[in-house]
């Protein structure tokens, strides 16, 4: 595989009016919010073409349409109510462990999974048990309790399921294209990426944390770079073992 020379991310040019509307794509907190949802479909043939990826939606939407909305006072007014909910959300005081705990405990609870299904552009799970573990992310985050889920941030991910012509099940693998997800990278306090390097045979795995949730809630996804993505189930856990015996070594948590 030939290796770019220079990569270019392209962020869209979002009105001062809609810059809040960023905050919101980057956490995903919007995935189990209404409104939130709503808010993204004002384009609902590009927020279907996107397959209900804001992030997407918002690199690729005319921008006549965003001065457009920077000027419509009713989609103003939702923007700020959605803002302010998720404001609220952010800084509650009465969530469930804040009442029980009262910020005198230093417990950080770590959940390892395989898979995460939180949202279904972020093609890291398969179905049921990674839909469970999704759904132990947003009630933690619900409840407060300060939780970091630890897993795999696929390049491919999970196979999507089609049928031929012939009416035969079809495996198609997709790349996931981590710029245009909504995912940011997590940095050090001197803004350097944060790095872990551990060698598997030939190929180096750098774990990447990824910022998903909200404060309480923190997920850290390990982003692969070998030649050859490793499609088996038995390959993944394979992986997934190693690198959860590595972050264990190497994380205080």
């Amino acid at each position: 595989m030939v290796k770019p020379i220079r990569t270019f991310t392209v962020s869209p040019s979002l009105p001062p009016e809609l810059e809040r509307q960023r905050s919101l794509v980057y956490n995903l907190r919007w995935a189990w919010n209404h409104d939130a949802i709503e808010l993204f479909r004002w384009d609902r043939d590009l927020w279907e073409q996107s397959g209900h990826n804001p992030a997407l939606m918002l690199g690729t939407i005319d921008q006549g349409t965003l001065l457009a909305a920077a000027s419509d006072e009713g989609f103003l007014a939702r923007l700020n109510r959605v803002s302010n909910d998720f404001d609220a959300y952010q800084k509650s005081e009465s969530t469930w462990f804040r009442k029980h705990h009262d910020g005198t405990t230093n417990l950080l609870v770590a959940y390892f999974s395989a898979e995460f299904g939180v949202t279904d552009c972020l093609s890291i799970f398969a179905g049921g048990l990674g839909i469970l573990a999704g759904d132990h992310l947003k009630s933690a985050s619900d409840l407060g309790v300060p939780l970091v889920a630890v897993g795999l941030l696929y390049q491919q991910g999970y196979f999507r399921q089609y049928l031929n012509e012939a009416g035969w099940q079809q495996e198609e693998y997709r790349d996931n294209d981590f710029h245009n997800l909504p995912l940011t990278l997590e940095r050090y306090r001197d803004g350097e990426h944060m790095v872990h390097h551990m060698r598997e045979e030939d190929a180096i795995l750098f774990r990447l944390a990824e910022e998903l949730l909200d404060e309480a809630v923190k997920a850290s996804l390990t982003q692969s770079f070998a030649q050859e993505e490793a499609q088996s189930s038995d390959g993944m856990v394979a992986r997934y073992e190693r690198l959860a015996q590595e972050l264990e070594k190497n994380w205080a948590v």
